[in-house]
């Protein structure tokens, strides 16, 4: 029979053809919107593709890791490819697309799991096993318990990072911080202007004036105090 299926082109070894044995991650590059290789992925134009899609939107698509780390263990991928959350910054599009995945793994775990505790995070370089970002959502306990491990932060040396956290970072600064060095460098300018603005005798008689008033006053009083 093996042989017969082998003649036919019908036999596959095992870490091909058994998904169970595959971890989704090392899957992540086939169902993605583009390969390691620059080359398209079956999942968002191939639909004989046998992946079940929890989600898809314009952005991102959502759906079960093969090899679930918990109750409930969900992957939510950008569409677009994005390598590690190093390559994001604060910016509007890249903000927007963090909060977006992470808008989608809520409804969806608010829907399958509402008493369980939600958690969502991204790995970090490089700790991160596939080139193509990818928000974890699970609905816990880890299953089993020991995987929390493999899901940790390990401060500065990367690790595991909570979706929040990675929008704090990446959040784009306010328009008034933004325009804050443009402000003070025009101010410094006004001042130097300033400073070098010619001065009229009209000013300096003035200013004089202005200045000898309280000096008079003052040696008044104290020729007043002393007689």
């Amino acid at each position: 029979m093996l042989m017969t299926n082998f003649l036919h082109g019908q036999f596959h070894p095992k870490s091909e053809a058994t998904p169970k044995t595959l971890k989704s991650e090392s899957r992540l590059p086939n169902l993605i919107g583009r390969r390691n290789d620059g080359s398209e992925s079956n999942i968002l134009h191939d639909p004989s593709s046998t992946t079940r899609l929890l989600h898809t939107d314009e952005k991102v698509v959502a759906f079960q890791d093969i090899k679930p780390a918990a109750r409930r263990h969900y992957l939510v991928i950008p569409k677009e490819h994005i390598p590690t959350v190093r390559d994001l910054q604060r910016r509007d599009e890249d903000y927007s697309l963090v909060s977006h995945m992470l808008s989608v793994g809520q409804e969806l775990l608010q829907k399958d799991a509402p008493q369980t505790i939600h958690r969502f995070g991204f790995h970090q370089p490089p700790f991160n096993s596939v080139d193509h970002l990818h928000l974890h959502c699970f609905a816990l306990p880890f299953m089993p318990r020991w995987k929390v491990v493999k899901y940790m932060s390990l401060g500065p040396f990367g690790g595991f990072i909570e979706a929040h956290k990675l929008l704090e970072k990446i959040r784009p600064l306010p328009s008034k911080m933004r325009s804050c060095n443009i402000i003070a460098i025009s101010a410094e300018q006004k001042v130097e202007k300033l400073e070098l603005a010619p001065v009229t005798c009209e000013e300096n008689i003035s200013c004089e004036e202005d200045i000898n008033e309280p000096f008079l006053l003052e040696v008044t009083t104290k020729k007043t105090k002393l007689q």
